[in-house]
């Protein structure tokens, strides 16, 4: 990790802003994210595990829902997109979005852990994460490397690790 000196004057040094660090890092983190999907048209699109709804904003689509599971609201989510026609957010966990869409969509992106980005358990969320995609869907998952976890039932395309912060990040690129 590379650490940040804030010169002063005079050869001070003050200790570098955690909250600048931290947005950097998130930044860099949407930059990896948004350079991993294929360059296309999506006409729909799902973000599970939104956050903040910073990196939903930024993606491609005509159509962009984000999801923020109940326990991980956050209340800028629902601010950051106003304003913007294409994009939406709910507060609500997979399943009740596999069981309510009418349609499928052609690319998902999964930011977090399955369990923790879907606000349900893996089995459940891999189970609604293939209703909800298209034929030929593409999906990313960001995750942890840590802890070890099961991969998602499906033809993985491309992988990356990379280190975010302190800790050791998977960016899987799939196929539905």
């Amino acid at each position: 990790m590379t650490t940040l000196q804030v010169i002063c004057g005079e050869g001070q040094v003050a200790a570098p802003d955690p909250a600048k660090i931290e947005s950097v890092e998130r930044l860099r983190r949407e930059d990896f994210i948004l350079a991993a999907i294929p360059i296309m048209s999506f006409e729909r699109v799902l973000h599970l595990g939104c956050a903040d709804g910073s990196l939903t904003l930024r993606l491609p689509g005509a159509s962009i829902l984000g999801i923020i599971p109940p326990s991980q609201i956050v209340e800028s989510s629902t601010q950051n997109g106003v304003g913007c026609d294409r994009v939406r957010f709910a507060c609500t966990d997979v399943a009740h979005v596999a069981q309510a869409s009418m349609e499928a969509f052609d690319l998902i992106v999964v930011t977090g852990g399955m369990d923790t980005a879907t606000g349900v358990s893996f089995p459940i969320a891999c189970g609604a994460l293939l209703r909800l995609a298209k034929s030929g869907a593409f999906i990313i998952h960001d995750r942890s490397a840590r802890p070890i976890r099961p991969s998602l039932p499906l033809r993985r395309i491309d992988q990356f690790i990379y280190r975010l912060g302190n800790e050791l990040q998977i960016l899987e690129i799939f196929i539905a």
